[in-house]
């Protein structure tokens, strides 16, 4: 019989300036390895968008519009800040509240009043959801839930 054995995911990146400068500037002290904070601080960041997507409310028809509208968008800094936007250029330009049945208006500004970092719960959740929906054959409502646009 094998044994098994435990293999821990190693990762390393190569942090651009701005975000290494961060980091440092997190660092206990010159015992401290730099990687700990680095870890300490993605923990923090995957418990924040964990309960800030808790701010979200939205219907099954809103979410999946919002995956419509949002499909293949780079999120960055100013892309998350104006999703309402990209939602609203969606509604405008190809009619995503009427294919979706949904107030198109009502769900632009439920997004404008949406926190900094809901917004950026909502954009991670978007690129989760459209990474399981090729691979996943469970129905759009289970796929929404795990991913947190819908409870």
């Amino acid at each position: 019989m094998k044994e098994k054995v435990n293999k821990k995911l190693v990762v390393y990146f190569n942090p651009p300036e701005d975000t290494w400068k961060e980091i440092k500037e997190r660092v206990g002290n010159d015992e401290e390895p730099v990687h700990q904070t680095a870890r300490r601080d993605m923990d923090r960041y995957y418990k924040m968008l964990k309960y800030a997507i808790r701010e979200v409310e939205f219907t099954e028809t809103e979410a999946l519009l919002i995956c419509h509208a949002l499909k293949g968008t780079l999120f960055d800094d100013l892309t998350i800040r104006l999703m309402y936007a990209s939602v609203e250029d969606a509604i405008k330009h190809d009619g995503l509240d009427k294919e979706y049945d949904v107030d198109g208006a009502e769900l632009v500004v439920k997004l404008k009043h949406l926190s900094v970092g809901a917004l950026y719960a909502v954009a991670d959740a978007v690129e989760r959801w459209w990474l399981i929906n090729h691979t996943d054959n469970t129905n759009n409502t289970e796929k929404l839930k795990s991913v947190g646009l819908i409870r």
